[in-house]
């Protein structure tokens, strides 16, 4: 007669461990600007393998922060990995930016001495990473004079700008003529 039989059991009571991935990664601050941004959720799973997992889910929606994004996975067992959520920041907005020269023009809408501009930016989704800073014009004289800058916010989107203005600090010449001329008689 034939021995007894060993029967293996197959057991798995852990779930699988799940990963959620942005296909197109965010920058060194954690933002999105470009999409498509899809969410994917890749499972592993060392005993009976992954059955599912939640398909990839793309973002379609505008500016966000915080928006949470979440899936899951069950291996072959039935168990089930629970919700991993990716937290979703995403800004395709650039800044606001108005350049905002020190003073007003001196005459006639020349400025005739040294002036400043500045570029405040403002930015509501991933707010301000860094913008020019402050720029000092004392000439060359020039009816088409300008100062560019320009901001960019956490997500890297960038808004350049440039402030046009006459400048003339020269004092026009001053040649006396009398009348009549001295030689005239």
């Amino acid at each position: 007669p034939s021995g007894p039989k060993t029967w293996k059991r197959k057991e798995d009571a852990t779930g699988p461990t799940p990963g959620a991935d942005p296909v197109a990664g965010g920058n060194a601050n954690g933002w999105h600007r470009q999409k498509p941004v899809t969410v994917t959720f890749p499972g592993g799973d060392t005993t009976s393998g992954i059955a599912t997992c939640t398909p990839d889910q793309p973002y379609t929606g505008g500016d966000t922060t915080g928006t949470p994004i979440s899936g899951s996975c069950t291996d072959q067992a039935g168990n089930s990995s629970g919700l991993k959520t990716y937290t979703l920041n995403y800004d395709a907005t650039a800044p606001a930016l108005t350049p905002t020269p020190s003073r007003a023009p001196d005459a006639n809408g020349w400025y005739n001495h040294a002036l400043s501009v500045s570029f405040p930016g403002t930015d509501g989704t991933s707010g301000i990473g860094a913008c020019t800073p402050q720029q000092n014009y004392s000439g060359p004289d020039n009816a088409e004079a300008s100062i560019s800058g320009s901001c960019t916010d956490n997500a890297g989107n960038t808004t350049p700008k440039m402030l046009g203005f006459k400048y003339d600090a020269t004092a026009p010449a001053l040649v006396p003529d009398p009348v009549p001329d001295p030689n005239a008689q």
